[in-house]
């Protein structure tokens, strides 16, 4: 299975993720991110399993923890590279 090219949808979003173009594990975190299924910090608070407040991302210390921020911060500081 290739890499799909065209106008994006969900179909090719999903298909290109299984493609074999990156390692299992790189796979795993883009279908997790994209399905919602990351238990980050604001998740955690929301679920009710850590308090409210404490949400905080251990990584910047400032905001609450959200999936685009831990795809961001993981990218722009290599955190992805050693798979």
């Amino acid at each position: 299975m290739g890499l799909k090219l065209g106008p994006p949808t969900m179909n090719h979003v999903f298909e290109n993720i299984w493609c074999g173009l990156v390692p299992p594990r790189v796979e795993m975190l883009s279908w997790m991110a994209i399905l919602g299924g990351m238990n980050t910090k604001s998740v955690l608070v929301r679920k009710n399993i850590i308090h409210q407040g404490g949400d905080t991302c251990v990584l910047c210390g400032t905001e609450s923890e959200t999936v685009a921020m831990i795809l961001e911060i993981g990218l722009n500081h290599g955190l992805t590279r050693n798979y």
